[in-house]
């Protein structure tokens, strides 16, 4: 590859399933290829390709895409999409809207008024209806027991009229509705589900962005920039906050309630004589996770800073990204970035020398992914890690993967490092942002005071949507993955 002077990437198709498309690097006359991997099998089957260890979405059978030399690999994937994802147009009126059936009745196809068109499976449809009999009026819960329908339905007619579908099934002859709109809102083709599952994977974290606590409480619209940045970058730093204890629960809820944990409902950072919790001295704390112990660890955390004097020496706050760390050990060791997907680990809070004894233990792997390679969770923790509790022949295994990503982790030129002052405030996704602090040492008359809380990750998610909905000007806004362990985002 070196001294070539030319050099262009492209995605080939290949002639059938399981080796449908190839990434191809030409360099003046060569060309190395390396076959891409089947994700999805469908009539018109989906595989993604590997650049560099990451993991890119190809293009339709038949099809072929050259890029410039001068566009990255990520670029490449974005390129692709515009040319080749299906999208619909946004549906203003549903007059002469015209729903087909096909295929005997196991597909329902609805062209749209505005143009284009989206097929529904039978199926599918018999369980999306929102008849009264189906659907609950004012909860908008589903009454249907599924037990009651036969596993499979056709449709034995459908009409499209004043913004609704009409369909009646065969088998179980029931006739019932569905919003025209609702069935834009989750009309997915199998590229639109991939391309939103690709485009939902949140990019590294570069900066730290910032908002004042007095915007947040006079415009709703910067409790909504101020969430999606959370959702995007991972963290950010509330400024000017009133500079008194409580002040973080007040942060916290305008978001969502703060959540309770063995804890309590807000934690005082500050050193003790016997601290029931490291972060409650003067100790270095290396980049982790907060309770992982828990079957679901919180989400977001504030760390409010309410006295940290000029003179102490140390006791810097550290991140680090989390996800980017672990899509660094995919690209430079991918068998370990595996091990690390295979293997659980111990994760456990033990303390019985304590007001309220804790014994808490849990068993999951540092990294999880969805069936399509995504990063969905990042469980990193090991000032709270027990024994290891895998087959023998994998130890020496895991511990080599283990340490390679604890390298990645703690000696990256990505790693963040800051003072909190008075006032500040930090809000990070807890799922996502690895957070450790340096040593400090106080002097005479000095004081390191914080006070945190947490807040439940589906929460914030909800939240987030919803204001969405009432504040947002950008319909076409782009969630980023949460680490919620969402199979999709």
């Amino acid at each position: 590859m070196q001294g070539c002077r030319t050099r262009s990437a492209y995605l080939l198709a290949g002639q059938s399933a399981g080796f449908v498309f190839s990434y191809g690097i030409r360099c003046g006359t060569s060309q190395r290829f390396r076959c891409g991997k089947t994700v999805m099998s469908t009539t018109r089957t989906i595989s993604t390709v590997r650049v560099n260890g990451s993991r890119w979405l190809s293009c339709p059978p038949s099809k072929k895409l050259l890029v410039s030399k001068a566009i990255p690999p990520q670029e490449i994937r974005c390129a692709l999409w515009k040319r080749f994802s299906s999208t619909l147009p946004t549906i203003t009126t549903q007059e002469n809207t015209l729903a087909v059936v096909k295929e005997d009745g196991n597909m329902l196809e609805i062209h749209w008024s505005e143009g284009g068109k989206s097929q529904f499976n039978s199926t599918w449809l018999r369980h999306q209806c929102h008849c009264e009999q189906c659907k609950q009026l004012g909860s908008g819960q589903m009454l249907v027991n599924p037990s009651s329908l036969p596993p499979l339905l056709s449709i034995k007619s459908a009409l499209a009229v004043n913004k609704s579908v009409t369909i009646t099934w065969a088998e179980d002859g029931h006739t019932g509705q569905i919003p025209l709109g609702y069935l834009q809102d989750n009309a997915v083709t199998d590229f639109s589900l991939f391309e939103s599952i690709q485009s939902s994977s949140p990019d590294p974290l570069e900066h730290i962005p910032e908002v004042d606590y007095g915007d947040l409480i006079r415009d709703k619209r910067e409790i909504l920039r101020w969430m999606s940045d959370i959702s995007s970058s991972g963290i950010s730093i509330v400024r000017g906050t009133p500079v008194k204890p409580g002040t973080v629960g007040d942060i916290a809820e305008l978001i969502a309630p703060v959540q309770n944990t063995i804890y309590g409902h807000v934690f005082q950072v500050r050193n003790s004589p016997n601290p029931i919790n490291a972060a409650y001295s003067t100790a270095e704390l290396p980049l982790h996770t907060d309770l992982v112990y828990y079957e679901s660890p919180p989400g977001l955390q504030l760390l409010h800073c309410i006295s940290c004097n000029d003179n102490i020496i140390g006791g810097e706050s550290t991140f680090r990204d989390g996800f980017h760390a672990a899509e660094e050990l995919r690209q430079l060791y991918p068998d370990d970035f595996s091990t690390l997907v295979r293997m659980a680990a111990t994760f456990q809070k033990i303390h019985y020398e304590r007001e309220r004894p804790v014994h808490m233990r849990y068993y999951r792997p540092h990294i999880v992914i969805n069936s399509l390679g995504c990063i969905t969770a990042i469980n990193w923790s090991p000032p709270f890690e027990g024994p290891l509790k895998i087959p023998a022949s994998e130890i020496d295994a895991y511990y080599m993967a283990y340490t390679k990503f604890a390298k990645l982790i703690e000696d990256s030129p990505r790693k963040i490092q800051f003072r909190l002052k008075p006032g500040d405030a930090v809000v990070f996704n807890n799922r996502r942002i690895l957070h450790g602090r340096r040593e400090f040492k106080l002097c005479e008359d000095t004081d390191r005071f914080l006070e945190g809380c947490y807040i439940n990750i589906d929460e914030f998610k909800s939240q987030l949507m919803v204001y969405h909905s009432m504040y947002g000007t950008d319909k076409q806004f782009n969630f980023k993955r949460v680490s919620n362990q969402d199979f999709y985002h």
